[in-house]
């Protein structure tokens, strides 16, 4: 696991989340994504996809669901925005 976390963290800064708390946060999720995954190796490569992809297109995301990710002109954290896009997702189903 300490060979991915830092790959994991270098992704996390784009939503402005970074040190300890990061760590704490991100390596807990790496560990359950394993579970599901097979293997660390495999959890890790799609942790960084979703969290490249997201980071890119969260303007896309934006407009397509009619919500807000940014907070005083800079983007929210993920683990809210997470929440603003499922947000936005069920209300667009209804």
């Amino acid at each position: 696991m300490a060979n991915y976390l830092p790959e994991v963290l270098n992704a996390t800064t784009q939503f402005g989340h970074t040190g300890i708390p990061a760590l704490r946060e991100y390596g807990a999720v790496l560990q359950m994504a394993a579970r599901g995954a097979g293997s660390l190796a495999e959890a890790n490569t799609a942790m960084n996809r979703m969290l490249d992809q997201t980071a890119a297109k969260r303007a896309k995301i934006e407009k397509a669901l009619g919500i807000k990710l940014k907070k005083n002109g800079a983007w929210i954290q993920l683990a809210p925005m997470l929440k603003e896009i499922v947000a936005g997702l069920i209300s667009n189903t209804h």
